[in-house]
């Protein structure tokens, strides 16, 4: 009875067209078999007989039809709340959650599609429930009722089927992070990791849009999203700039127990501290172990620099005996961009935050600090004690003049020679100026040499308020003239520093034909001479005689001027004026042609 109400229109519809096939082809000339002409005539005819029975078989079989389309009835209402349970159960039991445990998920997805009807599966499986669906949509159709649709059961083999899709996946990604897991610390090669786990996001991204608000696959894209997140770290993580001290800082960070990674640290392990929900962490770390890395790097190579600074100690011409100090300007300049860079070092929060660091530049502030310090002490040191040794020793006057400071001078000057002595044995800079007792040795010495420079200065300018002249010569050529004074040869040299321009004295010789102390006349810077009247003694105190020799030229200018003026009209100007030394002429013959 189904199937030929089921076969009715579609096999009426029929009978039409092939009747008019038929038609066309005779119109054309084309024969039909006789026994398909036949059966066009015989099957409206036959069908029509099939349909009459089936109705009169309906109408003897209908009361038993009845009562079996009510037992039906009463079974899909039944099946109705056994497929609402059952989807409440698939539901609740699928593993829609995200899980590491695949193994697990599998297990629950094959008993909940096809496993047995038992405590663990109560409301039987997926395949028992669509098997028994189809069964009485059968029914149903029989017996002429609503066919009913069970969408939850269709959404139901939907969703089991892209649950398996998804748990696959999972599955696979799992598998393959295992394997990234066991991979010890040195082997690990990040790049390689990165583009595969790149290709299993892309892989991830074809899944179905069905599943992607499923908690299972946003589990696994974030599992593939850490991953991604994690490995760059775990490439900055392998930069050489780690230390141990890094590490500690990491193992706190996260929560983790650890010390330090050794030959059996694996990714696993590093993979273990998320390191995904510590991303700007781990970065400041590793920036802070570059950082750091420079700085060690800076430290190294100020101290390799400082290892190869040495002080010169060469020997003076007229002293071999004796040792200098001489600094080399690359001392100098490293000196300086050190201390520079060292001040720029104790601002870094790098060096701030790390007691080694901040020890070490302390450390070496100390020492360029103290290198600083003493090679200026020293210089000065040298410098005047260079500029007083010979004053005070090699001079008899000076020393009888000021005795307290010649005495003082004395042990400053056999101090330093010590000191020189033994300074080539410790060239380093750095040894050298660090040496205990150095610095404090150095400034006892120039604070005796800065009493002995003033008591000098002291004595030096009462001699200028004797001899205000000496106040337009340097102190290192009064301080030669005034121990020198007892021999006027010797100071004849200084003569244009206190006079206008008189280069040197003419003196009387005596019977060996030395010159004496008696000076006859007087030689200009151009080499003129001009002879006295009267001879002038150079001996006394030189500030006395030289204040004396300032009248006494005076006086023969004067002297001479007069006799000049006289003499002019003796002779003709033109030999007048060879007669005299040329100041002289130029002013009497000014003379004369006034009173013209």
């Amino acid at each position: 009875l189904r199937d030929v109400r089921k076969r009715t229109d579609s096999t009426e519809s029929m009978f039409e067209p092939l009747r008019n096939i038929v038609a066309l082809l005779n119109r054309r000339d084309v024969s039909t078999p006789a026994e398909i002409a036949q059966g066009l005539e015989q099957l409206p005819m036959t069908w029509a007989t099939v349909k009459k029975k089936t109705t009169l078989t309906k109408e003897k079989h209908s009361k038993e039809q009845s009562q079996q389309a009510e037992k039906v009835k009463r079974d899909s209402k039944e099946f109705e709340f056994r497929t609402e349970e059952f989807f409440a159960y698939f539901k609740k039991t699928m593993p829609y959650e995200y899980s590491t445990d695949d193994e697990q998920a599998y297990a629950v997805m094959d008993r909940t599609h096809h496993g047995a009807k038992n405590d663990w599966n109560p409301v039987g499986s997926l395949v028992d429930i669509k098997r028994d669906a189809i069964r009485l949509n059968e029914m149903q159709e029989l017996f002429e009722l609503f066919v009913i649709e069970y969408r939850q059961i269709d959404q139901c083999e939907k969703e089991a089927k892209f649950l398996k899709e998804v748990w696959d996946m999972i599955s696979m990604v799992n598998l393959c992070y295992a394997e990234w897991r066991k991979t010890k610390w040195d082997e690990i090669k990040v790049e390689a990791l990165q583009e595969q786990n790149k290709q299993l996001a892309k892989e991830i991204k074809l899944c179905d849009k069905y599943v992607k608000n499923w908690p299972a696959y946003k589990g696994l894209e974030d599992a593939v999203k850490n991953m991604g997140t994690s490995l760059p770290l775990v490439g900055a993580l392998h930069h050489p700039a780690m230390r141990e001290r890094h590490w500690l800082q990491l193992f706190r960070t996260t929560g983790q127990a650890g010390t330090k990674v050794d030959s059996s640290f694996t990714l696993g392990a590093l993979l273990d501290m998320k390191l995904h929900q510590f991303e700007d962490d781990v970065l400041e770390i590793v920036d802070r172990a570059q950082k750091e890395l420079t700085i060690e790097k800076q430290l190294k190579k100020l101290s390799d620099t400082w290892r190869a600074q040495e002080l010169g100690f060469p020997s003076p011409p007229d002293q071999p005996e004796m040792f200098m100090l001489n600094i080399d300007e690359t001392l100098l300049e490293a000196l300086e961009d050190n201390s520079m860079q060292l001040q720029n070092l104790m601002g870094s929060k790098y060096v701030q935050g790390n007691s080694t660091f901040l020890e070490v530049v302390q450390d070496w502030q100390r020492k360029l600090g103290m290198v600083d310090v003493t090679l200026n002490a020293w210089k000065e040191v040298q410098s005047k004690w260079s500029n007083l040794q010979s004053i005070f020793v090699g001079s008899a006057d000076i020393r009888v003049q000021l005795p307290e400071e010649s005495k003082r001078f004395d042990v400053v000057d056999a101090d330093f020679r010590d000191m020189m002595k033994e300074a080539p044995s410790l060239p380093n800079a750095v040894e050298a100026c660090n040496l205990t007792g150095r610095l404090e040795r150095i400034e006892a010495m120039l604070a005796s040499l800065e009493k002995c420079e003033k008591a000098l200065a002291d004595y030096l300018e009462t001699k200028r308020a004797a001899y205000p002249r000496f106040y337009f010569v340097a102190a290192a050529d009064l301080l030669d003239i005034l121990s020198k004074g007892s021999n006027p040869q010797l100071i004849l040299k200084h003569l244009p520093k206190c006079f206008d321009n008189i280069k040197t004295l003419e003196f009387e010789k005596d019977q060996r034909s030395e010159p004496t102390r008696q000076a006859i006349g007087m030689y200009s810077g151009e080499g003129e001479f001009v002879k006295w009247t009267k001879t002038f003694t150079c001996e006394g105190a030189v500030e006395v005689w030289l204040d004396a020799l300032t009248h006494h030229t005076h006086d023969e200018l004067k002297s001479l001027l007069m006799d000049a003026v006289a003499a002019f009209e003796e002779k003709p100007r033109d030999a007048f004026i060879f007669d005299w030394c040329a100041q002289l002429s130029s002013v009497v013959c000014r003379m004369v042609y006034t009173e013209d």
